[in-house]
C-alpha cells in the first residue's frame, strides 16, 4: 500500500532530486548534539538540586537557580566536612555532577559559536524573525534543505505539520491539529509563535483580533503557525542556499 501511494504520488507530482548538502548536514549534526548537550545538562542541574537539598537544605533554599559559572564552580568545590558517609557520599556526586556540568556548558558554547560561523545569510533572515533565534534558525536550515523542492508553501506546511486540518461540519468551520509532517520543524515554529505571544510579537496582535472573531485560543495558534510557516518559506526563497 505504501509502495503505491508513493508511486501515485511521484506520477502526479514532480518532484525535485535528493541532493547532498555538506552545509545543512553540517548543521544537522551540530545542531543535534547541542541539543543532546542541553537535555544532558537539565537531568544534571536536577540531579544536583535534589542531592543539594539532601545533604544542605538551608544552602539549597539560598542557592537559587544552578545555572551561572560561578555557582557551578563553587558547588565543584563544595566542602565535605561531615563524618557521615551519608553526606560524604552526597558531597562527592554534587562535586562531580558540577564539574560535568561546567564542562557541558564550555561544550554548549563551542558547539553555538561554530553554528553561528556555518549559518548562510538565510539563517541570518530567519534571525529577523521574531522568536527565532541562531539555534531556531539553524535547525530550520538543517531540516528543510534545499527549499527548492517545496513548490509551494502548502507543501512546505505539509512537511512542516502545521497545515491545519479541516474538521468543519455544516456551517461550524473548525481545524483540528495536525499530528503530522516533520516534528522538529513544527516544535521551531510553535516555540516561535509562544515566544512572541510572550514578548507582545504579531502573534499576539493576530490572537487578540482572532479571539475577538470568537475563535479559540489552541485554534487561533494553529493558524498563526500556518502564516509563520509561509514566512519562512518566503524568507527561505529570497535566501537560497545555493
Amino acid at each position: 500500500i505504501d509502495a503505491a501511494a508513493i508511486a501515485r504520488a511521484a506520477l502526479s507530482e514532480p518532484l525535485a532530486a535528493v541532493t547532498h548538502q555538506p552545509l545543512t548536514e553540517a548543521l544537522r549534526v551540530l545542531v543535534h548534539q547541542r541539543e543532546t548537550l542541553v537535555a544532558a545538562q537539565v537531568q544534571a542541574v536536577n540531579r544536583l538540586r535534589a542531592r543539594l537539598r539532601e545533604a544542605d537544605p538551608a544552602t539549597a533554599r539560598q542557592l537559587g537557580r544552578i545555572r551561572s559559572k560561578a555557582t557551578l564552580t563553587a558547588l565543584s568545590r563544595h566542602p565535605n566536612t561531615s563524618p557521615n558517609p551519608h553526606h560524604q557520599a552526597l558531597t562527592l556526586a554534587i562535586r562531580l555532577d558540577a564539574t560535568d556540568t561546567l564542562t557541558r556548558r564550555q561544550h554548549i558554547h563551542t558547539l553555538e559559536e561554530r553554528i553561528r560561523q556555518l549559518l548562510p545569510p538565510a539563517g541570518h533572515a530567519l534571525m529577523g524573525i521574531p522568536g527565532i533565534g541562531l539555534i531556531g534558525a539553524a535547525t530550520l536550515i538543517a531540516h528543510t534543505g534545499d527549499i527548492g523542492r517545496f513548490p509551494t508553501d502548502a507543501h512546505y506546511a505539509t512537511y512542516c505539520g502545521t497545515a491545519p486540518v479541516d474538521a468543519s461540519s455544516g456551517r461550524q468551520q473548525r481545524h483540528r491539529l495536525n499530528r503530522w509532517g516533520n516534528r522538529t520543524l513544527n516544535r521551531v515554529i510553535h516555540t516561535a509563535i509562544i515566544t512572541q505571544l510572550q514578548q507582545h510579537g504579531p502573534a499576539a496582535d493576530y490572537l487578540t483580533r482572532r479571539l475577538g472573531e470568537g475563535k479559540t485560543k489552541p485554534e487561533t495558534i494553529r493558524t498563526a503557525k500556518r502564516h509563520l510557516t509561509r514566512h519562512i518559506y518566503r524568507t527561505l526563497k529570497q535566501h537560497p542556499l545555493t
